[in-house]
């Protein structure tokens, strides 16, 4: 286990993948003691485990991968812990069965949970890859209530918001500095402090947008994606979406912009060589040939056939191949 800070923000990192695993098993479970009480489900020599803590102002986001185990948090972890806090997961990979005192809750990468760390539970877990963002209680004004927990499917409104937020700031911890701890801290708080908020659903601005992005790179394949289809997924005004996407042009052209983005990655792979610039253009929901040599040569500076096989992007390209460098522009703009 190694700890650093340096410029960036403080991070212990757990990884003992040189060790058996054995002594893996032991380690992590002498790390986590202090908040659970852990046991393999199988047997020690096949343990392994790696966890990265991130303290980012007054909430740690922590990325954790184990093998199957089982952990369980008592009245003892709970009376000798740290800060009073919520929890809240979402699971990459794997399932965890949580047994309260009268409640019981799965999760799964379906799912997005919400745990209340002041009530003792029993935990069941396979392989498992999650990140957790533990916030103090008294940085929230909405609460569980009587529930120890809450479980939101991830493909509902609130839990679309709240699994986009936690993963895009996970995303961006390890090249944050220590002055962006609170801006990254508020962003989960919000999040969370909106989706446990009863009546209408109203996050910010950021966490819509953060959400609306995510949303739109995994539906562009989706040729009804549009306006409409976000305002109906995340039960906003036709007004909201205006004043999200305004930077952008509106919703119609960030969608295309994407949409282009995807073609240009295709044209620059050699194993996409088989295929017409019209096939992939078409695919992507460009019908017109000449109409999207237009927009193309506008975009990155060069035609289509010209970047097709060069494995560099155009002189003109706004973004990097990676796609994802476009939800990183987007999100700058939204966390101004």
């Amino acid at each position: 286990m190694r700890g650093a800070s340096g410029a960036g923000l403080p991070v212990i990192v757990f990884d003992a993948q040189p060790t058996s695993a054995e002594e893996q098993f032991e380690l992590f479970h002498d790390t986590t003691a202090p908040v659970f009480d852990t046991l393999p489900s199988g047997s020690p020599a096949d343990f392994s485990a790696q966890a990265t803590d991130y303290l980012v102002g007054d909430v740690v986001i922590s990325r954790i991968a184990h093998a199957p185990q089982s952990m369980r948090r008592s009245i003892r972890h709970i009376r000798c812990g740290s800060e009073d806090a919520l929890a809240v997961l979402v699971y990459r990979r794997g399932r965890v069965d949580l047994s309260f005192d009268r409640t019981e809750m799965t999760l799964d990468s379906q799912h997005v949970g919400i745990i209340d760390l002041a009530r003792s539970f029993y935990a069941a877990c396979t392989d498992i890859d999650s990140v957790w963002a533990v916030i103090p209680r008294r940085r929230l004004r909405a609460s569980l209530g009587r529930s120890p927990c809450a479980r939101l499917h991830r493909d509902s409104p609130r839990g679309r918001v709240l699994r986009s937020t936690v993963i895009s700031v996970w995303n961006r911890l390890p090249n944050a500095s220590a002055e962006d701890a609170t801006t990254l801290a508020q962003e989960i708080i919000d999040a969370t402090q909106s989706v446990l908020t009863d009546g209408d659903f109203a996050p910010s601005d950021t966490a819509l947008a953060v959400a609306m992005s995510d949303f739109v790179i995994a539906h562009l394949d989706d040729l009804d994606l549009d306006a409409r289809m976000l305002a109906r997924t995340f039960h906003c005004s036709r007004s909201t979406l205006f004043r999200i996407f305004a930077p952008h042009g509106g919703v119609a052209a960030y969608i295309r912009d994407a949409r282009l983005d995807r073609c240009l990655d295709e044209l620059l792979e050699p194993y996409e060589s088989t295929r017409t610039v019209h096939q992939i253009a078409t695919r992507w929901g460009f019908e017109n040939p000449s109409h999207f040599h237009r927009l193309f040569t506008t975009r990155y500076g060069t035609p289509p056939s010209t970047a097709r096989g060069t494995r560099h992007a155009p002189p003109g390209r706004a973004y990097d191949q990676d796609t994802s460098k476009k939800i990183n522009t987007f999100h700058q703009w939204a966390t101004r």
